[in-house]
């Protein structure tokens, strides 16, 4: 009887193990092997259902990069600062009975604009016992190219158009006109900040006075028999003054401001 009940006993332990084999556990049940299983996590860091930890695979306190915390691209530095404009008044045009206010505005890397007006109240060439007095104004564009890069902040070299007017005066006669010209300068812009901040540009250059001698009746007796006043192509029996701008002429600046 005995023999009989244990052949009985391993075939059905055999049974056993065959139906075990061929249905795995459900889903989600513990079973070496199986999705969920012991020790067998899923990709991603977590068991079915549940999120990855925040910061996976991070030094503990740091979050990780990327969705959810997981692996991915470090996020981008911000892009740094630049100056954007400068504004600027230049006390040397004083000397020269001129005064003057700049503006320059950033266009894109090593280029700029600027924009300068001057106020004219006098004329340096003519001497102090001039018989007439004179004034006007002035306009100057720049186009200005950064070697380093970085417009208004450091070396410069800028093409310079002007376009003055004047209006010259004595007790007899006036004149008015206007003269164009072109040039060349070349200097450095200081900012005492990182990117804005108090603000020293100078430099040196030449220009191009397009212009023609122009008479100006002055005060004055009359030239004797057979004798004449001449300016340029001008003769006349009248006493006259000579104005005369044309021709190259040296330019500078030493300018102080502000950059924002």
């Amino acid at each position: 009887m005995r023999p009989v009940l244990a052949l009985a006993a391993a075939a059905t332990l055999l049974l056993a193990n065959e139906a075990s084999a061929q249905y795995p556990p459900p889903y989600g049940q513990p079973g070496y092997g199986q999705p969920g299983g012991y020790g067998q996590p899923p990709p991603g860091g977590g068991y079915y259902g549940q999120p990855p930890p925040r910061g996976y695979g991070q030094p503990y306190g740091q979050p990780g990069y990327g969705p959810q915390g997981g692996y991915g691209p470090p996020p981008k530095p911000p892009a740094p600062l630049e100056p954007l404009f400068s504004l600027r008044i230049n006390p040397i045009d004083l000397f020269f009975q001129r005064a003057t206010i700049e503006g320059e505005v950033a266009l894109i890397d090593y280029l700029s604009a600027e924009l300068a007006l001057k106020y004219v109240f006098g004329d340096p060439r003519a001497s102090k016992d001039a018989l007439y007095t004179s004034g006007g104004y002035e306009f100057s564009g720049r186009l200005g190219f950064w070697p380093g890069g970085t417009p208004l902040k450091g070396f410069f070299l800028k093409a310079t158009g002007d376009y003055s007017f004047y209006r010259y005066e004595s007790d007899v006669a006036s004149s008015s006109f206007g003269e164009p010209a072109l040039g060349m300068l070349l200097g450095s812009q200081t900012i005492f900040g990182r990117y804005s901040g108090f603000t020293f540009s100078g430099g040196i250059g030449a220009r191009y006075v397009f212009a023609q001698e122009r008479a100006l009746r002055v005060p004055g007796p009359d030239a004797k028999a057979n004798e004449r006043f001449v300016c340029g192509d001008t003769e006349s029996t009248k006493q006259i003054v000579c104005i005369n701008h044309r021709g190259p002429e040296l330019i500078g600046q030493l300018a102080i401001g502000w950059t924002f």
